[in-house]
C-alpha cells in the first residue's frame, strides 16, 4: 500500500489556462506576496478583482493561501467573488483552512463564504482544515454547521485528512463526533483501500495510531499489503518508533513491498539510519535481496550513503554479492564516483 496522496484533493492542478496579461500577472503576484500598495494601484486601473493566474487560481485564493488578511479584505471590498474557485474547485476559505490561517478563515466566514462548498473529489472545507491540522479552525467550521462525517469521492471523510496531518486533537474531535475508524478510503490508482489507522502509521504518526486502536480501530493483517505499505512508509520517513511498533504487532522486518523490495533496501536508499538500525536490531537480514538481486549495501553504495554503508558493513553485509545485471556494491559506487565508499568497500574485501 502506497502512502496516500490526499494532496490530489487539495493542490490546484497545472492545467492549461489562458495566459494572463501583464497587469493581471502583477496583480495576482501582489495578492500572493501581500503587496497592498501594488494591488490598490492595479485595482484602480481597472484590473478585475477576480483575475486568475496561469494556473486558474483567483487572486483571493492566493491571498487566503498565504494568510494575507489585508489583501483578502481589499479584494472583497473591490467586488471579488468570495467563493470563486480554482481549477480544482478550491475556494479561498478552503485554502485558509488548509494552511492554518484561522483569522482569514474566520473573516471569510463572517463575510459569507460557503462552509458547505465542495471542490473536485467532493472535498469539503472541513476536510481542508483537517489537512492543515488546526483543531480551532475545525471547531469553528463545525460550530457553523460543517458536517464532521461528510463523505467525499472514494469514501474519503474528514478523519482521513487529520490522519494525514497527524493532528491528534483533530482526531479526538472527529472521533468524539462519530468518525468511523474502520471505514476505508479507496486510493488511486489501484483502488487499494486504506483505513485511518493505516494512513496514520504509514505517515509515521504513532501516537495517533495508538489513539485509533484505543478507540476501536481494527488492527491490520501483519502479513498483508497494508503491513507492507506501513513498513515502507515509516522506513522512508525514518520513523523508527513506528517500525518497532509494527514489528511488535507481528510484521516481518523483511516484509516485501513493491518490486520485491524489503524495508532494509528502501531504507538504505533513503539513508534512513534510525529505521535501519531498528530493523537490524529486530532481526532484519542484512543481505536480503530485491527481485532484481539488489541488496541494501548495493543501494547505499550507489546512492552515496557513506554512514549507511559503514552501518551495513558492521552488521555483516557481503561486499561481493552481484545483482542480476552482474553489478556489485563496488561497481555501483565506482559508476557514481563515490570515492570514499569505494575505499570503504575495498577495505572490507570488495573485488
Amino acid at each position: 500500500m502506497a502512502v496516500i496522496l490526499l494532496a490530489a484533493f487539495l493542490i490546484a492542478p497545472d492545467a492549461a489556462h489562458a495566459q494572463p496579461g501583464p497587469n493581471v500577472r502583477k496583480m495576482v503576484l501582489a495578492a500572493g506576496q501581500g503587496d497592498l500598495a501594488q494591488l490598490k494601484t492595479l485595482l484602480e486601473k481597472g484590473v478585475n478583482p477576480d483575475a486568475v493566474d496561469r494556473r486558474g487560481r483567483p487572486a483571493l485564493f492566493l491571498a487566503a493561501r498565504k494568510g494575507r488578511l489585508k489583501i483578502v479584505r481589499l479584494l472583497l471590498e473591490k467586488g471579488a467573488r468570495i467563493d470563486a474557485a480554482a481549477l480544482n474547485g478550491q475556494t479561498a476559505l478552503m485554502q485558509a483552512a488548509a494552511n492554518k490561517h484561522g483569522e482569514v478563515a474566520n473573516f471569510l466566514i463572517a463575510k459569507g463564504a460557503n462552509i458547505k462548498h465542495r471542490s473536485k473529489g467532493r472535498m469539503t472545507v472541513l476536510m481542508a482544515a483537517g489537512w492543515g491540522g488546526d483543531v480551532e479552525i475545525m471547531k469553528m467550521l463545525i460550530d457553523k454547521g460543517a458536517n464532521p462525517l461528510a463523505v467525499g469521492d472514494r469514501g474519503v471523510t474528514p478523519v482521513f485528512f487529520v490522519s494525514y496531518s497527524g493532528s491528534l486533537q483533530g482526531a479526538r474531535l472527529l472521533v468524539g463526533l462519530g468518525a468511523k475508524l474502520n471505514a476505508a478510503f479507496s486510493q488511486p490508482p489501484a483502488n487499494e483501500s486504506i483505513t485511518p489507522l493505516e494512513m496514520a502509521l504509514s505517515l509515521g504518526h504513532l501516537e495517533l495510531g495508538r489513539f485509533y486502536l484505543s478507540k476501536g480501530a481494527r488492527m491490520f493483517d501483519p502479513s498483508g499489503k497494508a503491513a507492507g505499505g506501513i513498513m515502507y512508509g515509516s522506513v522512508v520517513l525514518n520513523k523508527a518508533d513506528v517500525v518497532a511498533f509494527i514489528i511488535a504487532k507481528g510484521v516481518d522486518p523483511d516484509i516485501k513491498y513493491k518490486q520485491g523490495v524489503s524495508p532494509l533496501i528502501k531504507g538504505a536508499e533513503k539513508g534512513a539510519l534510525q529505521s535501519i538500525r531498528m530493523l537490524l536490531s529486530k532481526g532484519a537480514k542484512v543481505n536480503v535481496r530485491a527481485s532484481n538481486g539488489t541488496t541494501a549495501l548495493m543501494m547505499a553504495s550507489q546512492q552515496g550513503k557513506r554512514e549507511m554503508v559503514g552501518l551495513l558493513l558492521a552488521h555483516g553485509a557481503k561486499v561481493n554479492l552481484k545483482d542480476k545485471a552482474g553489478r556489485t556494491a563496488l561497481t555501483l559506487a565506482e559508476d557514481f564516483r563515490h570515492t570514499k565508499i569505494i575505499d570503504m568497500l575495498k577495505g572490507a574485501g570488495a573485488k
